[in-house]
């Protein structure tokens, strides 16, 4: 089964949307343009994540109240390694690749030892994140409903003791600081002022199209029509030869490989990761853009990220100019606040979230798929035909 059109158009005008976004906010002035980075980029790490949860929330039936965890594993996992040695990792990258001068250094992007590195510490952050969510599903997966929700919030709390406490590790509550920039030239003297303020709102954007890209692929292939009908009707599915367990570990796997991605996104983003980044209110927000969007609908995700990721971070920069203005402070927790009282109107009068998934988008109408029920999924062939 290949994406439907209607979808396929929907996400590529979305992402084709956030990569003109930075150009088309230039005409407002450097204030503007500063403000709608910020919130864009804001907006692509809740994309970023929601879509990985969606996996398992929307498409599997688990509820993980934990996700931030697996951000946190990518996040430092990508700090430790390139700040190991005085950067060792990126001047192993210097020591042979050529230095470029001039625009060659933005043309020849990839050669550039700074992004090298970054792409060396994606694998590495992968692969730890889908092991630990191996050794933590292989004896909790038994588990559903309420159980599973709270040991993998139990998890959550005990990484983010870890991270606090171990500071021989994790340099402790400082958190760990001078992590270099995606790219050698967004600092320095001779930095290029545009990529100073863009290269990492275009990483996110290239790291969202992949999420994307396997998401719907893993849906249209059998693969994620076995983890529909785990999330439907366990019993059911099992009797007609379906391995829970194996689907369940699978939807874990990958999400906890996105979300790995998704902390490599966020520290290329701040340059920074501390505990408290993983404060437990940022799982239960990913949550609810899975839940405001629709769950189980990668477009309803979509709208469900950029609305919670743009509002919070339009709050967060506006409260302050609100409470010198009143003359009274209001509390940076009052967005919170509000995103309960939207999931609150969403949930009174649509249920389904913002854009419900749509009967082509899951395993309805089975009979039409002829033997691709029996296929394999194709992760390199992007259909265009539904």
């Amino acid at each position: 089964m290949t994406l439907p059109r209607k979808e396929t158009r929907f996400l590529l005008i979305a992402l084709v949307a956030l990569l003109l976004l930075p150009f088309a906010t230039m005409l407002l002035g450097d204030r503007a343009w500063l403000l709608s980075l910020s919130v864009g980029s804001y907006c692509l790490l809740y994309m970023i994540n929601a879509q990985a949860l969606n996996v398992q929330v929307g498409m599997t039936g688990l509820l993980n109240l934990g996700p931030i965890a697996f951000v946190g594993l990518g996040a430092y996992t990508g700090a430790l390694m390139l700040t190991a040695g005085d950067n060792a990792l990126i001047g192993f990258y210097a020591g042979f690749v050529p230095e470029l001068s001039g625009h060659l250094r933005w043309v020849l992007f990839f050669l550039d030892p700074n992004f090298l590195a970054y792409l060396t510490v994606i694998p590495v952050a992968i692969v730890l994140s889908m092991l630990l969510s191996l050794l933590l599903g292989l004896p909790t997966l038994k588990l559903s409903g309420d159980y599973f929700a709270i040991v993998t919030l139990g998890f959550a709390q005990i990484f983010y003791l870890v991270v606090k406490n171990e500071a021989w590790l994790t340099k402790g509550s400082a958190g760990v600081t001078d992590v270099p920039a995606l790219f050698s030239f967004c600092t320095g003297p001779n930095r290029i002022e545009f990529f100073s303020h863009t290269a990492h709102y275009f990483f996110g954007v290239a790291v969202l199209a992949v999420c994307l890209y396997v998401v719907v692929r893993l849906r249209d292939s059998y693969l994620g029509r076995g983890l529909l009908a785990v999330r439907d009707n366990e019993l059911a599915a099992q009797s007609n030869g379906v391995n829970v367990a194996k689907y369940r570990m699978l939807s874990f796997m990958v999400f906890s490989a996105l979300a790995a991605l998704g902390g490599v996104a966020m520290l290329a983003r701040a340059k920074f990761v501390s505990p408290n980044d993983l404060n437990f209110m940022e799982s239960i927000l990913f949550l609810c853009c899975v839940v405001l969007g629709g769950m189980g609908s990668v477009r309803g995700v979509l709208l469900g990220g950029i609305a919670l990721g743009a509002l919070g971070e339009v709050m967060r920069i506006g409260l302050p100019v609100v409470s010198e203005t009143i003359g009274y402070e209001i509390p940076a927790q009052v967005r919170y606040v509000l995103f309960g009282m939207i999931l609150i109107l969403v949930m009174r009068y649509r249920p389904n979230g913002i854009l419900p998934v749509a009967a082509e988008e899951h395993a309805g109408g089975l009979e039409k798929l002829g033997a691709h029920r029996d296929a394999e999924p194709t992760f390199f062939k992007l259909g265009t035909k539904g």
